[in-house]
């Protein structure tokens, strides 16, 4: 027995298929070993020679569920560069994450770091290609000691738009480096998934810029007369991200046709279907599906 050991007492325990009052969780060198009605065996009070005594933590009145693992979140980003023409310590920044982000019951994160081509809406300092590379090698770097100088584990989800033409190379070079965990395939051309519509992206981009409908107008038509990664080149990256192990996302999936697409590059998430039919199909095809807590919360993309 180690220190990783305890009895979680009398919380209210949330399992995958059901939810348990007034339970005991029985920990033995850091894995659940029980879960069982309160006070059923009293480890801590009658030690023997195999578990000894557990220390007790007392859970009476609160919820004991697993922690959370969040596979796509951009929350470094806003703690990197809380004003639009900062950017923090990059390590300083990932230790207030941590710390921030295991109060919420996270206890593995996927930062979802992005690579662009054009930055359409607010132009975040923290999404210049020298930054992120900078917090891919710092997450990388986070996982020797995380099980020591971490409260949480810390793992890398590259978001790649298919307008980032110019980064092919350097994506490639990534991919192959061992520091990504989830690559996403992401395309936000107005007119086609998340913002197939036109009047919505519009509203979007004046939320974020103070823009004209004529400029929003000029955006729309560069955008989607904008240089996009050719299915050769996202093969390829598929391709060298299965050798390495790296599980493949689409974004913003809007049509079976869609998702017939990343179903021949062998995805296996299907992050923010923007309908429940979608949604559904791509269950029937094996991915696992994602929705953000919003569109839970919305009942559909926003």
């Amino acid at each position: 027995m180690n220190d990783n050991s305890c009895i979680i007492r009398g919380g209210t325990v949330v399992c995958a298929d059901r939810v348990l009052p007034d339970h005991d969780v029985v920990v033995i060198d850091g894995r659940i070993a029980a879960i069982e009605p309160a006070g059923a065996r009293e480890f801590d009070a009658q030690p023997d020679a195999t578990v000894g005594v557990l220390p007790v933590v007392d859970a009476r009145g609160a919820f004991v569920a697993p922690g959370l693992i969040d596979i796509h979140s951009d929350y470094v980003e806003n703690v990197a560069s809380p004003r639009p023409s900062v950017v923090m310590d990059l390590n300083t920044s990932l230790y207030k994450a941590d710390r921030e982000l295991v109060s919420h019951g996270i206890t593995t994160i996927f930062h979802s770091l992005s690579v662009y081509g054009a930055h359409i809406f607010d132009h975040k300092p923290i999404r210049d290609f020298g930054n992120v590379s900078g917090l891919i090698d710092r997450v990388a770097g986070l996982r020797a000691g995380e099980e020591r100088d971490h409260l949480i584990r810390h793992r890398l989800h590259m978001r790649v738009e298919l307008d980032s033409v110019d980064l092919y190379d350097d994506i490639e070079e990534f991919l192959r480096s061992g520091k990504v965990d989830l690559v996403s395939f992401m395309d936000h051309t107005p007119g086609q998934g998340q913002y197939r519509d036109l009047l919505l992206f519009g509203d979007t981009l004046k939320g974020y810029r103070d823009v004209t409908d004529e400029e929003v107008r000029d955006i729309v038509r560069m955008q989607q007369e904008s240089s996009k990664m050719t299915y050769a080149q996202i093969a390829a990256l598929a391709s060298i991200a299965r050798e390495r192990g790296i599980s493949i996302a689409s974004h913003d999936d809007d049509s079976a046709e869609k998702l017939a697409f990343m179903d021949g590059l062998e995805a296996s998430i299907s992050e923010f279907p923007i309908s429940l039919d979608v949604a559904r199909e791509a269950r029937a095809r094996g991915l696992h599906t994602v929705a953000g807590a919003p569109n839970v919360m919305l009942g559909h993309s926003h």
